[in-house]
């Protein structure tokens, strides 16, 4: 499961950003830095590697800092 994603569909692909898995009941999940594009045509999901790292994070005073 993957919850507070971003999306975007762009030409025929759709792409789905980061997000929070929410793991099992009290281990807190994982927050997710991963990028994956989706082939509206096909239905094929592909993961990409990001050109740009971006910190794992969705503290802004980690980010910041």
């Amino acid at each position: 499961m993957r919850l507070a994603a971003a999306a975007a569909v762009v030409g025929g692909t759709m792409w789905l950003a980061a997000g929070w898995d929410p793991g099992h009941k009290r281990d807190g999940g994982a927050i997710l830095a991963d990028l994956w594009a989706l082939d509206l045509a096909t239905w094929a999901w592909r993961q990409v590697e990001p050109q740009v790292r971006v910190p794992a994070t969705t503290r802004s005073a980690d980010v910041l800092a």
